[in-house]
């Protein structure tokens, strides 16, 4: 019994630790923006051309507190460009994919279109019922979760003309996208 009580001590400790704050190494951050940059050289890079890269990213550091210069992380970044092979590399990494406050990677998957990667975010766990506001494909607003907070409230609007404003389900970003072939 004393011996279950510490395990339990000692993993929850774990908890605690730093890793699971907001803290990413600088080489880590130095990294990915690197992977930025070659995802932008080439949106299609496989993960093999990038694997001296991505093995030097800890495991236990969360890859979505680094953010490219339009303010997306990776999981934005490669489902916004359909580069699946990343999609699933980054998904390997335990990220929680309805975290962030805008632009969520199923929303996004949903409004292009990308089947594939919506059905590799929903098997590891994306909500379809999450709603969250759009900013993605431009640059984020980092007041994005406080548009539409203070305002009063909206004139009634058609059921096509969906703001950048409003909160929104995958559901909904998946009719917008209206990418049905």
């Amino acid at each position: 019994m004393g011996g279950m009580l510490s395990s339990f001590f000692q993993s929850g400790s774990a908890l605690l630790s730093s890793a699971n704050h907001r803290t990413v190494s600088e080489s880590t951050k130095k990294n990915i923006r690197v992977i930025f940059d070659a995802l932008r050289a080439n949106p299609r890079v496989t993960v093999q051309r990038l694997e001296a890269l991505l093995s030097t990213i800890p495991k236990n550091e969360n890859l979505l507190y680094v953010h490219n210069e339009e303010g997306y992380n990776l999981l934005q970044k490669v489902v916004g460009i359909n580069n699946v092979e990343l999609v699933r590399w980054c998904l390997s990494r335990s990220v929680d994919p309805n975290r962030g406050v805008c632009s969520l990677p199923l929303h996004i998957a949903c409004l292009r279109g990308y089947e594939e990667c919506v059905e590799l975010l929903l098997k590891h766990g994306a909500r379809v019922d999450v709603e969250a506001r759009m900013c993605w494909p431009g640059p984020h607003n980092q007041n994005c979760e406080q548009r539409g907070k203070y305002c009063g409230p909206l004139p009634e609007v058609s059921m096509a003309d969906r703001s950048s404003d409003k909160l929104q389900n995958a559901i909904y970003y998946a009719i917008d996208g209206d990418q049905v072939s």
